[in-house]
């Protein structure tokens, strides 16, 4: 693909001004928040996202409230938005909050975009170019020595979460999920972390994520084994170890059937 679509996705995020506190914020469900600064990016960046790349569609979190995400996400070129990743974050005023685009083609996360609003941090990655952090190219994949990982228990039944986090400690150092998908796939990029595993998929939340992972060579797999696509499957786990994230799975499954 043309890698001149990647160039003008950053210069459309460049324009795009950091949003600031909220003026109105309400739960679309429980512990579920949106504000106007949600509403009024994904508005902003849909209609651009489009003109970049004639014939696609874009399918964003808030316009997609309350629909199954893969009825609207075909074979046709797809954006992915995420205008605010980490939205309680930012209604609370403490922690990271980024946005996040993706390209979605053939059923696979082609590019990537994301902006961590609080850190400045900026990844991105496009087929032929590779993965870029702050304008740096991302040479290798990390290597494997954190021995810790990303746990996120909310979407979890609170006994399987508890037997989840008891097996996996055995190997591992559990590290609870920032709120902020983003800033968890770049711990995960840059070695802080060994894999991430989430109950919750929505394909905004990890489609940039999962397209640079995939590109240094890493795993993405849902719960019943199969490889990551633009879906809502429950269970997700991504590593660049493929055993570190049979284990983390197999963990979870023993998890859920102890009931």
């Amino acid at each position: 693909m043309d890698s001149r679509i990647y160039r003008e996705v950053w210069a459309l995020l460049d324009r795009l001004q950091p949003p600031e506190a909220p003026l109105e914020s309400w739960e679309k469900a429980p512990a579920e928040w949106v504000t106007d600064a949600d509403l009024a990016i994904e508005a902003s960046l849909s209609p651009r996202l489009e003109a970049i790349l004639p014939g696609s569609r874009v399918v964003g979190e808030e316009s997609s409230a309350g629909e199954a995400p893969a009825v609207r996400i075909s074979a046709d070129p797809t954006w992915l938005v995420d205008p605010i990743d980490g939205t309680a974050n930012f209604v609370s005023g403490g922690g990271p909050y980024a946005t996040m685009v993706a390209l979605v083609t053939g059923g696979r996360a082609a590019g990537a975009w994301t902006v961590e609003w609080r850190t400045g941090d900026r990844l991105g990655c496009w087929p032929g170019l590779g993965v870029f952090v702050n304008g740096s190219r991302l040479e290798r994949k990390p290597d494997r020595l954190s021995r810790r990982g990303v746990l996120s228990r909310r979407f979890l039944p609170e006994a399987a979460a508890a037997r989840l986090e008891s097996e996996i400690s055995g190997s591992f150092e559990i590290v609870g999920n920032s709120g902020c998908a983003a800033t968890d796939y770049r711990s995960l990029l840059l070695g802080e972390v060994d894999f991430l595993l989430y109950e919750r998929t929505l394909p905004w939340d990890h489609a940039p994520g999962v397209a640079m992972v995939q590109s240094l060579g890493g795993f993405a797999i849902f719960g019943d084994g199969s490889p990551w696509r633009p879906a809502s499957e429950p269970g997700l786990v991504v590593s660049f170890s493929h055993e570190w994230a049979r284990s983390a799975l197999a963990a979870r499954a023993a998890a859920l059937a102890a009931g």
